[in-house]
């Protein structure tokens, strides 16, 4: 886990000032206008959570967001590890009961 976590190997632990109004702007949007802005957040920051996601053995999006705020993650990389559905996750699910 250290190796995720490494600022020095995952550039996006750092807050950014574009993260931060990104953030003041996700909090002052609305439900549908916060899914918009997760869906811009940068590829680096997608390509990072997934990767997280995959090496610490898929754990749930709760667990995951967790640990990356714990780690020092940027807020935007937690809300965007929290709302990122993993399809191998989403394949491998047990079926909803009707």
């Amino acid at each position: 886990m250290d190796m995720v976590l490494n600022h020095e190997v995952e550039p996006w632990l750092a807050l950014e000032e574009e993260e931060e109004a990104a953030m003041e702007d996700f909090d002052a949007a609305t439900p549908g206008e916060q899914v918009e802005l997760l869906r811009s957040v940068p590829a680096a920051i997608k390509r990072s959570v997934r990767k997280a996601h995959a090496a610490l053995g898929h754990p749930a999006p709760r667990v995951l967001s967790r640990m990356l705020n714990i780690g020092g993650a940027s807020q935007l990389a937690v809300r965007y590890a929290r709302w990122w559905k993993c399809p191998v996750c989403a394949e491998n699910a047990r079926p909803q009961r009707s």
